[in-house]
């Protein structure tokens, strides 16, 4: 697993895959509970994203979700959105994305290819990154990339 430092969605810009953290909330109309985050921002860009997502969800429950037609992969990181990331959750969506990626390539002509993901479960999951970091690291090799936003200062100095 590698890091980098950038944004999420210039990644995705250039065709790349990425990861969305989810929650596994789904409202009475159908559609999932996109409402902060990476999520509100894909929400945002695909306005049927929350509406599929939350079909899958009542479906087959808390597993991770391909979004093929815009390359984006829906991974939960916790059961309700006001909770902090669950590990377990953290830990079976890190085992599958090896096995998602290996879907992906089957339907490309490509060997490998980089997917990107922010830090799971760290921002609106409050969960600290070493701990979550180390977890990760046990599944995902270098084709997995942890995109970390830039930290910006008001101070010239620094």
């Amino acid at each position: 697993m590698k890091e980098v430092i950038g944004d999420l969605w210039d990644f995705h810009a250039k065709g790349d895959w990425i990861v969305i953290p989810t929650n596994c909330v789904v409202r009475t109309d159908g559609r999932a509970v996109m409402g902060a985050g990476v999520a509100k921002k894909a929400a945002s860009k695909f306005p049927y994203l929350p509406k599929l997502l939350g079909l899958h969800i009542s479906l087959y429950g808390s597993k991770p979700f391909i979004f093929w037609e815009y390359g984006l992969i829906c991974l939960p990181s916790k059961y309700n959105f006001s909770e902090i990331a669950d590990m377990g959750l953290l830990e079976e969506g890190a085992r599958n994305l090896p096995l998602i990626r290996q879907l992906i390539l089957e339907k490309t002509t490509l060997d490998t290819i980089p997917i990107y993901l922010p830090r799971l479960g760290t921002g609106l999951g409050r969960r600290k990154w070493d701990l979550v970091k180390i977890m990760l690291a046990a599944y995902l090799d270098d084709d997995f990339v942890v995109v970390n936003l830039p930290v910006y200062t008001d101070d010239p100095e620094d």
